[in-house]
């Protein structure tokens, strides 16, 4: 489909149901429906017999989702219409079930939620589905009228009191039904009693409300009257499905609210009838019930039962982790209910049932933290229980001390937590103290669950001491461990003192001089992150905020210094120059003023900051890249010459290499020599380009792996029948090949343009260099052969060799004269059996190569030594090519 509002023909069904699944996946089909004709096309499709039945049912769940927001409101009844006459149509027909009940379901969702439908059409509707679900026992319409049903309560849930006249209907129904949808009945009963009940407490004023409620003149239910109803809904309760029975539970508990005379004893057969069950949701309906009426329903031994029932349920080995804790927040969740205190149990459960809740084997770890909170409760106020509770954390302990697991960790310290909330006992203070410090001293990755734990300490329990106290045994820990220790460890030992510093009891000299040592070794081993940087001036910051600069004042200082000195970050400098300018420059009031504002955020920064600083703290305006796939330019390569340059002072000729020190006066002087490898290209616009003149032209040539970084290469102006050279310097470390992506920015008028150029690549024999005798000053004949020989023995046969040299051969079937040929300027003086070829590779590397002929086989023989073996690949593939 082009457009929306084009006829669909019967051969383009199949196409469109594809076109709507594309629009529905990509997220446009709200174009599809911004015209309303497109929805009657759909409609119309319905009626033709041609179209399969798997895809009407899908045509109508699409307007069941989008059909109300593209219908006017001339046209939401003659859609409307047109389903329920779609529907008559093929009710009767066995194969159609499905469709009939996604009609059923789109007519429903337009009636509810489309405010311009008329009054006569939802009552069709409503007589519609009424008339369905009134074919009470036809097993073989049992979908349809359950379907029929739930519109209706769907109907009734939107609109209250839209059934009242279907009342006693729906109630006859529900006596005489005897297959599955009674259930149904009971449902759309129980929500239509209920909104009986609620008549004239809930005013609406909204349109469709006016047009649908009441649509007949039936006074609201009096209170007599609905005993008999709710009765009956209680006396078919036992045979309903969990998830219905939710329904009408909740139903009637609304309606028991309005209505006092009926008693919540009605619930106690039901309750007592599922009480030995473990499954979860009918169990929570009965929990549900017993904290809504509390002894209305359930006697104490009852309810005692109920307990007996979720404490089983708790321990039960074959019941799901997920499971059994659901069942452990009930019990949490009834207690405070029935109490309403943080700290209440059920007397049942604190005097019979405590000894259930001790950790088993069973347990997970979130089962383990619950069980010990509720025994917590338990045994809160008896004798000896601390002993009792921290017996029950060994298992957690042990976990902790032998894996450093965080999870593990984290169910230890919640469960501290609650303990020491209920118990203010110096055992388990001292314990808390001991067991954190050994947590700390195995596991130092632990340390920000340590804070947390001491954070929540401080924040529910202020005025105890603990918290200082093992606020400070931490900081005393911290402090005694080397620096290469802490330097390790220090995302995690850093947080220690960025909490400390904020505690004025805690003396920061030592703070101070401690970190400093870590500094310097920082410094030392060239390790200057950004990160460790930044965690030293959050300590610093919070120093500066919470103590006076008089006793810290050296030793803060001489730190700052270093750090803005020698620290190897720029932002970390930056920041140490400005905590050490307001640290020698201002008062202890104006550094707590300034570094205060800078905490709360940008905005604050900004607004402390404008006045000190010239200009102005807003982010500029970013130009826009406009990108383009191809490229614009033509990008032919000219030349590629390699460049061998000497850096400092080489012997001259006067001064000769002699042969006892060879090697080593060798490799000084190969030592001064710099390897590149010069591209030269042309750069020329195309021939169709848009741009007549661009400026600020850049060529970025990204490094690769082995490669030093390519500069980028700048071209102030160019016209469109310029043609520049430009020259690229690769500096390769090693003998590698590789290819570079090349892109060109460039500006035109007010706009920046990014495009592409093809690869730059460097091939195996682009790395060949003839051997720098002249820059190494070895150019007699005589002392070049004898460097060669030295230089193979070096790497063949030498103690000393390279631990990357290498020596091998290569059999080649092709004429000396090839050989010859390709490898000429290379060429070392040898002799007539021997030909001998020196090579030179960037990176100051070496290929030496041994040819001789085997005049019996026709064959050559190429003896191979290099300081490089990873090259060997690539000389087997050019003498391959040679061959």
């Amino acid at each position: 489909m082009s457009t929306t509002s084009s006829r669909l023909h019967l051969k383009d069904w199949k196409q469109l149901l594809t076109d709507i699944r594309k629009s529905i996946t990509n997220g446009t089909i709200d174009k599809l429906f911004e015209n309303e004709d497109f929805v009657f096309d759909l409609l119309k499709l319905m009626y033709e017999d041609a179209v399969d039945t798997a895809a009407k049912t899908e045509y109508l769940a699409t307007l069941e989702q989008f059909a109300s927001e593209a219908l006017s409101a001339s046209s939401v009844d003659q859609a409307a219409s047109t389903l329920l006459n779609i529907f008559q149509r093929y009710r009767s027909r066995d194969d159609y079930v499905n469709v009939c009940v996604q009609l059923l379901i789109t007519v429903t969702t337009l009636t509810v939620s489309s405010e311009a439908i008329s009054r006569d059409v939802c009552v069709s509707v409503v007589d519609a589905l009424w008339g369905v679900a009134a074919s009470v026992n036809d097993v073989a319409s049992r979908r349809l009228r359950g379907c029929a049903c739930q519109c209706l309560y769907q109907l009734e849930e939107f609109v209250p009191g839209v059934l009242w006249k279907w009342k006693d209907s729906v109630l006859q129904a529900a006596r005489e039904d005897r297959t599955d949808v009674c259930q149904d009945y009971v449902c759309l009963l129980a929500k239509i009693l209920h909104h009986m009940t609620q008549a004239g407490t809930e005013q609406d004023s909204t349109e469709q409300n006016v047009k649908l409620q009441r649509l007949n003149s039936d006074p609201p239910i009096l209170s007599q009257e609905l005993l008999p109803p709710v009765s009956f809904i209680m006396d078919v309760c036992a045979i309903l499905t969990p998830a219905g029975l939710w329904n009408i539970v909740l139903s009637l508990v609304a309606t028991l609210r309005k209505a006092p005379q009926i008693s919540p004893s009605i619930f106690k057969p039901l309750m007592l009838h599922h009480m030995a069950t473990l499954d979860p949701t009918v169990l929570h309906i009965i929990v549900y019930l017993q904290m809504e009426y509390s002894t209305e329903t359930l006697s104490e031994s009852e309810e005692n039962k109920l307990l007996s029932r979720l404490v089983i349920g708790v321990n039960h080995a074959a019941l799901s982790p997920a499971h059994r804790l659901l069942l452990l927040q009930w019990i949490k969740g009834y207690s405070k209910k029935r109490d309403q205190k943080m700290t209440a149990v059920s007397p049942h459960i604190k005097d019979k049932l405590f000894s259930k809740f001790f950790p088993s084997v069973f347990d997970s770890l979130d089962i383990h933290a619950e069980k010990l909170s509720i025994l917590n409760h338990c045994l809160a106020g008896k004798k000896d229980c601390c002993g009792e509770l921290l017996s029950s954390l060994q298992y957690l302990q042990k976990l902790v001390q032998l894996t450093g697991e965080v999870k593990a960790t984290l169910a230890f310290f919640k469960s501290l937590f609650r303990f020491y909330q209920l118990q203010n006992n110096e055992q388990i203070t001292q314990a808390i103290l001991k067991i954190t410090l050994d947590v700390i001293a195995k596991f130092p990755h632990l340390i920000p669950l340590v804070m947390d734990f001491l954070q929540c300490i401080k924040e529910s329990i202020p005025e105890r001491s603990v918290y200082m106290d093992i606020l400070s045994s931490l900081h005393t820990h911290v402090l005694e461990a080397s620096p290469e220790t802490v330097l390790q460890q220090y995302e995690y030992y850093l947080q220690v003192f960025k909490t400390s510093a904020k505690e004025k009891d805690i003396n920061q000299e030592e703070t101070l001089k401690c970190l400093h040592r870590v500094v310097k070794c920082v410094v030392c081993l060239d390790q200057c992150s950004w990160y460790f940087g930044s965690d030293v001036l959050a300590v610093c910051r919070n120093i500066l905020l919470h103590h006076s600069t008089d006793s810290i004042f050296s030793v803060l200082g001489e730190m700052l210094f270093d750090m803005f000195h020698h620290y190897n970050d720029t932002d970390v400098r930056d920041r140490a120059r400005f905590y050490y300018a307001l640290l020698t420059g201002a008062s202890d009031k104006k550094i707590q003023d300034v570094l205060s504002a800078m905490m709360q955020g940008e905005a604050v920064t900004e607004h402390n900051f404008t006045t000190l600083l010239p200009g102005t703290l807003s982010e500029p305006v970013k130009t826009e890249l406009i990108e383009t796939d191809h490229s614009l330019f033509v990008w032919r390569r000219l030349t590629l010459q390699p460049r061998i340059s000497v850096r400092g002072i080489v012997q001259d000729s006067t001064d000769k290499l002699t042969h006892t020190d060879f090697l080593t006066n060798y490799f000084k002087r190969l030592e001064s020599l710099e390897v590149e490898i010069e591209v030269k290209y042309s750069l020329k616009m195309n021939a169709d380009s848009e741009f007549e003149v661009i400026h600020a032209v850049s060529i970025h040539v990204e490094a690769c792996e082995k490669y030093q970084p390519v500069k980028d290469i700048h071209i102030a102006c160019m016209e469109k029948n310029d043609e520049r050279q430009v020259s690229v310097i690769l500096k390769p470390s090693v003998p590698k090949p590789g290819c570079f992506n090349i892109s060109v920015m460039f500006a035109s008028e007010t706009k920046t343009h990014l495009t592409v150029l093809p690869q730059l690549c460097l091939s195996f024999p682009d790395l060949l260099i003839p051997f720098p005798w002249q820059q190494l000053n070895m150019m007699e004949d005589d002392f070049i052969s004898e460097s060669f020989t030295s230089l193979w023995d070096y790497f063949t046969c030498d103690d000393r060799q390279p631990s990357e040299s290498i020596q091998s051969i290569k059999i080649l079937q092709c004429p000396l004269k090839s050989i010859q040929t390709v490898l000429s300027p290379y060429c070392v003086n040898g002799d007539v059996l021997e030909h001998r070829y020196a090579i030179f590779l960037p990176g100051r590397h070496h290929l030496l190569l041994k040819v001789m002929e085997r005049a019996d086989e026709e064959k050559l023989v190429v003896m191979i030594a290099t300081d490089y073996w990873p090259v060997l690949p690539h000389v087997n593939s050019y003498l391959e090519s040679v061959q």
